[in-house]
């Protein structure tokens, strides 16, 4: 049980180093997202490293098949693991899963 919260623990510190970096980008581009194509995001916080390395990888634990990866998923939320950034409006980033966490929280709504 505390392995399975230790790695929770490491991914909601992830996806808030996510976030973090693209509010500064929206700041940056003066209230401008990066686009939901293939690579908008990644491209947008990652080029150049000014805003992230690199996207950080995502391992959720149990339930579920998920991959560990660091991809991204624009369309329906779904529950393969990795990011979920599905509008370039509002800029929202979420952890692409629909299992609930040890806290009975559902893993995409944090």
């Amino acid at each position: 049980d505390l392995v399975t919260k230790s790695k929770e623990s490491a991914v909601k510190g992830s996806l808030g180093s996510v976030r973090s970096a693209l509010s500064i980008y929206y700041s940056d581009t003066e209230g401008v997202f990066p686009s939901t194509t293939a690579t908008g995001l990644l491209d947008a916080l990652t080029t150049g490293s000014k805003y992230l390395k690199e996207l950080p990888f995502i391992g959720v634990p149990k339930p579920g098949n998920h991959i560990n990866t660091n991809s991204v998923n624009f369309g329906a939320l779904g529950d393969t693991g990795g990011w979920y950034y599905p509008s370039q409006t509002e800029g929202h980033v979420a952890v692409n899963c629909t299992h609930q966490d040890t806290k009975t929280s559902v893993w995409s709504t944090w």
